[in-house]
C-alpha cells in the first residue's frame, strides 16, 4: 500500500505539472483538473485509512494537498462568478453544438419549443440541420445565416446591429446587438493538433480584439472546445473581464460517447456562457440529450437597463 500511495502521489504530481504546461499537447490534459482533484481526493482517503508509517502518511497529505491546490486555483479562478450588481432585463439565451452528423433533429426543435428561449444558438449547423432548423423561423424571425460559418444565432428579438463573423483560421464567431447586449455566439477549433491549439487561441484573440472596440454589455456563449480553467481561457477572461456564472464547472462533453451515455458530473466544461461590462449570467443549466455529443445548455443573463 506504501509503494502504490507513493506512486499515485507522484503520477499526479506529474499530471498536474503537465496539465499546466504551454505546449499544445497538454492542452487536453488540462481540461481535466476537476478529474485530478478528486483522484487525489480518493488518494488521501487511502493515506488516512491505510495502515502506514505516520512520517510516509504526513509526507504523502502534504503532498496531495499541494496537487488539490495547485489544480483548484486554476479552477476557481476560471468560474468565478461576476461581482457587478446588475438591474434591467433579463434574456435567455440557449446553445447547443448539434454535431453535423446527428439526425435527431425533432428532439432539438421540440427542446427549443418547449424552453422559448429569446436566443438560440448552434455550432455545427451543417446543410441538413439548416433545413430542419427553418421549423423554428416563426419563433425566432431574426437569423444570422453565414455562408460558410457553422454558427448561427437565432432570435426572436430584433436585432440592434448588422451581423459581423469572423473567421480568423479555423474556428467560427458571430457578433449581434440584441435588446441592448451583444451577444457573441462561439465555436472554436478542437484542440487535437498543434495547428488546431493555435486556431482555438487565434479565434479568442480575435474575439479580444474586436470587443475592444465594443461597448455596452456582452454576453459570449458556445463551444469553446476548453474548460474555463484552460491557460486560452483565463487568458480571455483576464483581457475581457467577463466572468462565467453558477455551475460553469458542471461537464457538457461528451453527454454520449460510442453509443453509451456520460453523466454530466464526469463530463468536462467546455460550453460556456460568460458576460461582463453590464451583463451577468445568473444561471446556466443543461438541456436534454439531444443525440449530439455535446449537452445543450441554456443560461440567463441580466442586462443593464440603457442609460
Amino acid at each position: 500500500m506504501t509503494l502504490l500511495l507513493i506512486a499515485a502521489t507522484f503520477g499526479l504530481i506529474m499530471a498536474t505539472g503537465l496539465a499546466s504546461g504551454r505546449d499544445w499537447r497538454l492542452v487536453i490534459l488540462s481540461n481535466f483538473r476537476m478529474h485530478l482533484i478528486a483522484a487525489t481526493v480518493v488518494f488521501a482517503a487511502l493515506a488516512l485509512a491505510a495502515d502506514i508509517d505516520l512520517v510516509v502518511r504526513g509526507g504523502v497529505l502534504v503532498l496531495l494537498f499541494l496537487v488539490i491546490a495547485a489544480n483548484l486555483i486554476p479552477v476557481l479562478r476560471g468560474v468565478r462568478a461576476s461581482r457587478e450588481t446588475i438591474d434591467g432585463r433579463r434574456l435567455r439565451i440557449a446553445f447547443a453544438n448539434l454535431l453535423e452528423s446527428n439526425l435527431q433533429h425533432p428532439r432539438v426543435i421540440d427542446w427549443v419549443r418547449a424552453e422559448k428561449p429569446d436566443v438560440f444558438i448552434v455550432a455545427e449547423a451543417a446543410i441538413l440541420w439548416r433545413g430542419a432548423l427553418a421549423a423554428l423561423n416563426e419563433q425566432f424571425p431574426f437569423v444570422t445565416l453565414s455562408p460558410k460559418g457553422d454558427v448561427i444565432v437565432f432570435s426572436r428579438l430584433p436585432f440592434e446591429s448588422e451581423p459581423v463573423d469572423l473567421y480568423p483560421g479555423i474556428g467560427h464567431a458571430v457578433f449581434v446587438g440584441i435588446a441592448g447586449l451583444t451577444v457573441v455566439g462561439v465555436h472554436t477549433a478542437s484542440p487535437q493538433t498543434a495547428l488546431y491549439v493555435r486556431e482555438l487561441e487565434r479565434l479568442l484573440e480575435a474575439m479580444a480584439a474586436r470587443l475592444r472596440d465594443t461597448t455596452g454589455p456582452v454576453v459570449a456563449i458556445g463551444d469553446f472546445n476548453a474548460s474555463p480553467w484552460t491557460n486560452a481561457v483565463l487568458e480571455f477572461q483576464d483581457t475581457t473581464g467577463f466572468r462565467c456564472g453558477p455551475g460553469a464547472w458542471i461537464g457538457t462533453y461528451p453527454a454520449e460517447l460510442a453509443g453509451r451515455k456520460i453523466p454530466a458530473w464526469l463530463a468536462i466544461p467546455i460550453d460556456i456562457a460568460m458576460a461582463g461590462r453590464g451583463a451577468r449570467v445568473v444561471s446556466r443549466r443543461h438541456g436534454p440529450r439531444i443525440g449530439s455529443d455535446h449537452w445543450p445548455i441554456l443560461a440567463e443573463v441580466v442586462v443593464a437597463k440603457r442609460p
